[in-house]
């Protein structure tokens, strides 16, 4: 009679004490059949027995594993504490489970999430251990993979203010990202959304035209596009724009609607800012014609020498309106370029800051005589910047025309410079009427102008300082209000040096 081996006699005992009858050739057919490696050890954790799957997935033989200790997978990812904790339970007659970075009969990690069983005897005496080991590397990557690319989503959907709902058709309750509710004014996700709170965020006047849309394309079962007007939590009022498209189960009925939702008040702001700059454009280039045809005929009428004195005196009227419209005109030509791609680009050069503002100066004389108000510009130490001197006397002409229009009469403007480190400002006081503080925010805005100005008998567009600002951004620099009182006002203009 042929004697059996210790393993086929431990492995028959084992199949006792887990309570199977099974006969051997069932048995070890079942543990080489199974898709997972499977490791006996006696208690001493020697290997005993591997499976076929074991040597696929450690490259170690069975030959090659028996006797030898589960350690010579040992990674040295896992700190000692998990092995002691592993080792603890085991001994104690509890299942371990749990997943462990590995390593290779060729050197390569792989993960590997394993169950360890102790085999106890009727007096309840450890004798083995069998643990089942199944490679979960690629799953894990997968899941990182996943995890990254949601994280992407997220930080692109974050970064672009997109919301995302997810609407059941059937009670018009919503899933939504928290980006979705912010839109809507809340800060945190509320606890429930459904299609009539959306409606009651859309304005009155867009409702009906929203529901509309809607109601088409679940009838239609086609996508729902609009952008409408929505009235936050806060009361602010803001744009939005959503598109959703449907869910349809194996039935052909509808399920759901999957979209998404972004605040476009940026873009629709863009939008209004463009049509206003086209119209612009388009009235000022139709202006300038008849302008200049009555232009032309004033001069002829005033060197005819057919008109009276009295006449003469209207006609120098005429000629300042205009000289005023044409100045106007040319103040919107430089605002409408703002939406042209020429509009930003200066043409550097280099100027010497002393005999640039000279020139200016004497250019406002007159101006300034009509009122017996005096400039005193102070010189500063010779030196040169880079600027363009088109828009840069726009910027100064603006400035200082304005110290004049809106100064007391008989007195005086003071125009000084200081230079600091790579930067200089040009200081432009008046001892005017002065800019209340609450004013002194929107004096840069196109078309403001203040109560004092309005009232005052000298014309203006509201445009110099929206175009002012715009000079001194355009060359990296800044005007400010640095004092204001109703002694006088302090404008200061602070511009780089640059290099050419």
């Amino acid at each position: 009679m042929k004697k059996e081996s210790s393993i086929v006699k431990k492995t028959k005992n084992l199949s006792k004490n887990i309570g199977s009858i099974i006969p051997e050739s069932i048995f070890y057919a079942a543990l080489e059949a199974t898709a997972n490696g499977v490791v006996i050890t006696n208690k001493k954790g020697e290997i005993e027995w591997v499976n076929g799957a074991f040597t696929e997935l450690t490259g170690y033989t069975f030959l090659e594993a028996i006797g030898k200790n589960p350690k010579i997978l040992k990674s040295w990812e896992q700190s000692d504490d998990v092995y002691k904790n592993l080792w603890s339970t085991i001994s104690a007659g509890k299942v371990w489970y749990g997943e462990i970075v590995n390593k290779r009969k060729d050197g390569k990690l792989y993960i590997e999430e394993m169950t360890i069983s102790p085999v106890v005897e009727d007096e309840g005496k450890v004798t083995h251990f069998i643990a089942i080991k199944q490679d979960i590397t690629s799953r894990r990557l997968a899941e990182e993979k996943l995890r990254e690319s949601e994280e992407r989503l997220n930080f692109a959907m974050n970064t672009s203010h997109t919301g995302v709902w997810d609407l059941n058709l059937l009670d018009h309750t919503a899933f939504r990202s928290l980006e979705h509710d912010r839109i809507f004014g809340y800060p945190k996700l509320l606890p429930e959304w459904t299609y009539e709170m959306f409606l009651d965020h859309v304005l009155q006047e867009d409702r009906e035209e929203v529901s509309s849309r809607f109601n088409y394309a679940i009838n239609n079962k086609s996508d729902w596009s609009f952008e409408c007007r929505i009235r936050r939590v806060d009361g602010e009022i803001r744009w939005i724009w959503a598109t959703g498209r449907h869910h349809i189960n194996k039935a052909g009925a509808l399920q759901s609607m999957l979209g998404i939702v972004q605040d476009i008040t940026e873009q629709k702001k863009a939008e209004q800012e463009t049509l206003k700059t086209e119209f612009i454009a388009d009235a000022t280039h139709e202006l300038r014609t008849p302008l200049a045809i009555i232009r032309g005929n004033i001069d002829l009428l005033a060197r005819s020498g057919l008109s009276s004195s009295g006449q003469n005196e209207k006609i120098n009227a005429i000629n300042g309106e205009i000289e005023h419209l044409t100045e106007l005109l040319s103040d919107l030509t430089l605002l409408a370029s703002k939406g042209n791609e020429a509009y930003g680009k200066i043409n550097l050069e280099k100027i010497n800051l002393n005999l640039f503002l000279e020139k200016i100066v004497k250019r406002c004389e007159i101006l300034a005589s009509k009122k017996n108000i005096s400039i005193n510009f102070k010189k500063s130490p010779d030196f040169s910047f880079c600027g363009d001197k088109v828009y840069l006397e726009k910027l100064f002409l603006n400035i200082i025309k304005n110290a004049i229009t809106y100064g007391r009469e008989k007195g005086k403007v003071t125009i000084s410079s200081i230079l600091e480190n790579r930067f200089f400002h040009i200081d432009v006081a008046d001892n005017g009427i002065g800019i209340k503080q609450e004013e002194i925010t929107f004096i840069f805005d196109r078309f403001y102008r203040t109560k004092e100005a309005k009232s005052n008998k000298h014309k203006g567009s509201g445009l110099g300082l929206s175009i002012s600002k715009w000079v001194s951004e355009a060359h990296g620099g800044e005007i400010k209000v640095l004092e204001s009182s109703p002694k006088g006002t302090t404008f200061r203009i602070s511009l780089p040096l640059g290099e050419i």
